[in-house]
């Protein structure tokens, strides 16, 4: 049904180091919302980096950032499962909400195999 870029940040620091996460962007699908929330999220991670532009998914790899995971109830018969909130720095400085699974975590991102921003087939090389 669409094209996911598949991202694995590896937890650098905070009571998860060492763990790994793992978050799916679908930037080509036919549902133009589901784009929008891939590309906001993309944008998120352009942030969090400091890399706001970029014309390759290789130009974020390995460039340490700021997340927020949380974990969302189950729901309609899946089981729970987590979010991850990307942090512009501003935002890494103001302390997180009290709850363990919401606390910030240095990841750098992404460290899968890479896979570029733009699909694959619209690329010139």
């Amino acid at each position: 049904m669409g094209q996911y870029l598949w991202l694995m940040l590896d937890i650098l620091e905070g009571p998860h180091q060492g763990r790994k996460i793992f978050d799916q962007l679908n930037l080509v699908n036919p549902n133009p919302t589901t784009v929008e929330i891939a590309q906001r999220t993309l944008s998120a991670i352009c942030h969090a980096t400091g890399k706001l532009q970029v014309s390759d998914s290789e130009e974020l790899h390995l460039i340490p950032m700021t997340i927020q995971v949380g974990v969302k109830p189950p729901k309609d018969g899946y089981g729970e499962r987590n979010t991850i909130r990307y942090l512009v720095p501003d935002q890494a400085a103001q302390p997180a909400k009290a709850t363990p699974s919401a606390a910030p975590s240095t990841a750098t991102a992404p460290s899968a195999p890479p896979r570029p921003a733009t699909a694959p087939w619209n690329r010139k090389s």
